[in-house]
């Protein structure tokens, strides 16, 4: 969010707006003026608008990107059917839908696999598992960074397990993949 927007309003205005419609995001402030404003003196003055960093301009697209990714959740706190699960998001293999249940996938200590049922739907969580390392299917999101290969109809993850899929999603799986395989 850049502190000012050119106008009548500043990117604190929007914040809250942001807060009135309960909308909450992890935030970086973005502005040229470093005389008005410091890292800490934001954070200090609106720590409750979630406010977690300050990019001074200019700046390049990687140190905006490298403040991003400081900023993604590293495990994955669900909501399993008996209490909280934390998940190192790297583990995930996949997540699907098996009867009206939504299901997780994950390599656990050991390299040991397990399953989980969790709580919301696949949408709930996949606005935190972002591409390109992650793909959303029709009944599925796949963690594309933990897949081997993909094999006809079938995609075998780096542990050895395997999960069969349709014409669609597994074209849809291998294109994703030979996507992140060329970044």
């Amino acid at each position: 969010m850049d502190y000012d927007l050119g106008g009548s309003q500043t990117g604190f205005d929007v914040l809250r707006q942001l807060t009135i419609l309960n909308l909450t995001s992890q935030i970086v402030i973005t502005s040229g003026k470093d005389a008005e404003i410091s890292s800490a003196s934001l954070i200090n003055e609106f720590g409750h608008f979630n406010i977690k960093s300050f990019l001074e301009k200019p700046y390049k697209d990687e140190k905006l990107q490298e403040k991003i990714n400081e900023l993604k959740p590293k495990k994955l706190v669900a909501k399993g059917v008996y209490g909280d699960i934390h998940i190192d998001m790297s583990k995930i293999l996949y997540m699907y839908i098996e009867n009206r249940r939504l299901k997780v996938c994950y390599i656990f200590e050991n390299n040991e696999v397990k399953r989980a049922d969790l709580e919301g739907n696949l949408s709930d969580y996949f606005a935190l598992l972002q591409a390109p390392n992650f793909l959303c299917l029709t009944s599925y999101i796949i963690n594309i960074a933990q897949v081997l290969e993909v094999k006809g109809k079938e995609c075998i993850f780096k542990n050895g397990d395997e999960l069969k899929l349709g014409t669609t999603n597994i074209a849809h799986l291998r294109a994703a993949k030979e996507h992140l395989d060329s970044l």
